[in-house]
């Protein structure tokens, strides 16, 4: 997809990794000083409106759905290191994009708010007000194009990252502009990078 070594791709990852994190501490803080005493209320979503709140699948979102699955499929691809080295580098530019977008603007949390959970533990297990856009999102629709494009998921599974969507907003894990803002950045990046490697 790219000349960069993995090195290269390794060092854009460990520095969005980096912007995230800042980001996440800074909206994380922001977040907590600003809705809680404040007490602002959530603003209008319309998928929040169209689907019903379930708690219950949110397993599927942080386990099976985006960790266990592409990245058994990754290891036993005989392309695992391309693919690593790919995933490495257009992940951590869209975390670089992340880190600065998260602490532009913050929302409110979209459940009921922790306030216990120190800063650390929020951006360990994920921010309250890191919104948007999805990582999760993001995260999805990168894994799906790089496995699709070396040949290890067949183009149906582009049906994965709809369903990260879903299940992000049926659970109310992000509102509906986070999952689409995060879905539509991922797809340029892949696709600019895509360009400039052919």
């Amino acid at each position: 997809m790219h000349p960069l070594t993995t090195k290269s791709s390794l060092l854009v990852l460990a520095l969005g990794s980096v912007i995230n994190t800042l980001g996440l501490l800074y909206s994380q803080h922001h977040g907590l000083k600003h809705f809680v005493e404040n007490k602002c209320s959530n603003p209008r979503d319309v998928g929040f409106a169209s689907l019903k709140h379930n708690a219950t699948m949110k397993y599927l979102i942080d386990g099976p759905l985006i960790l266990v699955l592409p990245m058994v499929s990754a290891l036993t691809s005989p392309c695992r290191v391309e693919i690593f080295r790919d995933f490495a580098l257009l992940f951590g530019i869209i975390l670089i994009i992340r880190g600065i977008s998260i602490s532009l603007t913050q929302l409110p949390h979209t459940r009921e708010v922790d306030t216990s959970r120190s800063l650390l533990k929020s951006c360990v297990f994920g921010a309250d007000y890191d919104k948007i856009f999805s990582g999760h999102t993001a995260f999805m629709v990168v894994t799906t194009m790089i496995l699709v494009q070396y040949g290890v998921w067949h183009p149906i599974m582009y049906v994965l990252p709809l369903a990260m969507g879903y299940l992000l907003i049926e659970t109310r894990s992000h509102y509906t502009v986070d999952v689409f803002l995060g879905g539509v950045i991922a797809l340029l990046v892949v696709l600019v990078f895509k360009q400039n490697a052919a």
